[in-house]
C-alpha cells in the first residue's frame, strides 16, 4: 500500500503519520503537557508544542559528602536532645519548687485540727458558712463531699480554679512542652477558703453528684426558697426608689 500523499503540492509520497501530526498540531489548541525521559547527559523534557532540556540531573553525593552530612545531622539531633532533657529538668524543678510553696500555703491556711486530720489521713474536713461539714479529698475533680450529721457523704461537689492559668480555653500550646498545671495543694487551699467564708456561692458554682435523694429534694426547696427571698428584695428596692 503506497504512503499516503496529503500536506504537500509536491506529488512526493509522505508518511501519513507525519502529515497527521503536523495538521493536528498546527490546528488544535491543548492544554500544554509534559513528560520526561532520562538521558546520558541530563533529563530531557517533552512537551506538545516542542522540546527543551530540563536541566542537568542532581549530582550524586560523594562518599565524603554522605559521611559530613550524617555526621551533622547526628551533632543536630544531640543538640535537640540535650536541650529537650535540659528544659525538662528545669520543668521539674519549677514544678517541685511550686508545690512545695503551695503545700505550705494549704498548711497556713487550715486550722489546728484541720491540719492533723490533714497530717493523719491526708484529707481535709472543713466547717462551711452554711454551717454543714465538708471532706476535700486528694485530686481535683468531684473531690469535695459535703457531709450530713452522720458524717456521711450525700454529695460530690466539683468547683475548683483554673488548673492552667494563662492558658485560654481551646487555644494552642506553644511547643511540645505541656503548660504548667496548678499544684494540687493550692486547689485544696482555694475550696478550704471558698466554703469556709461562702458555701452558697461554691454550691451554685459547682457541679454535684448526688449520694442522697432526700438531701437532694431538700437542697432543691432551699434553692426554690432562697429564689423567692431574692426576688421579694429586688421588688421591695424597686418600689422604694420609685416612691422616692
Amino acid at each position: 500500500m503506497p504512503p499516503y500523499e496529503g500536506g504537500t503540492n509536491s506529488g512526493a509520497p509522505v508518511d501519513w503519520t507525519n502529515a497527521v501530526w503536523n495538521t493536528w498540531t498546527a490546528t488544535t489548541t491543548t492544554t500544554r503537557g509534559t513528560s520526561r525521559h532520562a538521558s546520558t547527559s541530563g533529563w530531557y523534557e517533552t512537551i506538545t508544542s516542542g522540546s527543551e532540556w530540563a536541566g542537568e540531573p542532581e549530582p550524586e553525593e560523594t562518599p565524603e559528602e554522605r559521611a559530613e552530612r550524617l555526621a551533622r545531622e547526628r551533632r543536630e539531633r544531640e543538640a535537640r536532645d540535650r536541650r529537650q532533657q535540659r528544659e525538662y529538668r528545669e520543668r521539674i524543678a519549677r514544678l517541685d519548687a511550686a508545690k512545695a510553696r503551695a503545700e505550705e500555703l494549704l498548711r497556713l491556711v487550715l486550722l489546728p485540727d484541720e491540719l492533723e486530720r490533714y497530717d493523719a489521713t491526708g484529707s481535709i474536713e472543713v466547717t462551711g458558712s452554711d454551717g454543714r461539714r465538708y471532706q476535700i479529698d486528694e485530686g481535683v475533680v468531684s473531690n469535695v463531699y459535703a457531709l450530713d450529721n452522720d458524717r456521711l457523704r450525700i454529695a460530690a461537689l466539683c468547683c475548683h480554679p483554673d488548673l492552667f492559668p494563662g492558658v485560654a480555653p481551646g487555644s494552642s500550646l506553644p511547643g511540645d512542652a505541656p503548660p504548667d498545671r496548678l499544684p494540687y495543694a493550692d486547689v485544696h487551699a482555694s475550696q478550704v477558703l471558698q466554703l469556709r467564708h461562702d458555701a452558697p456561692a461554691f454550691w451554685d458554682k459547682a457541679n454535684i453528684d448526688w449520694f442522697d435523694r432526700d438531701a437532694q429534694m431538700q437542697y432543691q426547696e432551699q434553692l426554690i426558697h432562697r429564689d423567692r427571698v431574692q426576688r421579694r428584695e429586688r421588688q421591695r428596692r424597686a418600689g422604694g426608689r420609685l416612691a422616692a
